[in-house]
C-alpha cells in the first residue's frame, strides 16, 4: 500500500456567494473533504460553490500549487499554517517540480480541457 503523500492529490478552491475564494485545500480524498468541510466547518454556510484547481501526482506538488493560491487569493478561511505540517506562508517556497512532475500535471490538465472540448 503506498503512503498516503505518494497518492495524487485534488487542491481545490472554495467560493462564496460573490465567486471570492475563501478557502484553498490540498486533499486525497476530495469527495470526503468536501463532506467533512459542509458538515463540520465553522464557515459551511458561506460555500457556495467548490471548484477543483488541478489535480497532482503527490502531496509534494499539491502542496506548492495550494499554497501558491494561498498567497495569490489571501483567503479569509485558511489557517497560517497547515494540519499537516505544511510550512507557514512566510518561509521559502517548496522545491520546484521536476520536468517529470510538470508533464504529469500538463497532461491531466490537457486531459480535462479536451474533456470540455477547450483547448489548453
Amino acid at each position: 500500500m503506498s503512503h498516503i503523500h505518494d497518492r495524487p492529490h485534488t487542491v481545490y478552491l472554495h467560493r462564496d456567494a460573490d465567486g471570492t475564494v475563501i478557502y484553498v485545500g490540498l486533499t486525497s480524498n476530495i469527495e470526503q473533504r468536501t463532506r467533512q468541510h459542509r458538515s463540520t466547518s465553522e464557515w459551511r454556510q458561506c460555500i457556495a460553490a467548490v471548484v477543483v484547481d488541478s489535480i497532482h501526482p503527490n502531496f509534494r506538488t499539491g502542496a506548492q500549487r495550494e499554497r501558491d493560491l494561498i498567497s495569490q487569493h489571501r483567503p479569509t478561511r485558511n489557517r497560517s499554517g497547515h494540519a499537516f505540517g505544511l510550512p507557514r506562508r512566510k518561509t521559502k517556497p517548496l522545491a520546484p517540480l521536476t520536468d517529470a512532475e510538470l508533464r504529469f500535471v500538463a497532461e491531466l490538465m490537457n486531459a480535462d480541457c479536451q474533456q470540455l472540448g477547450a483547448t489548453a
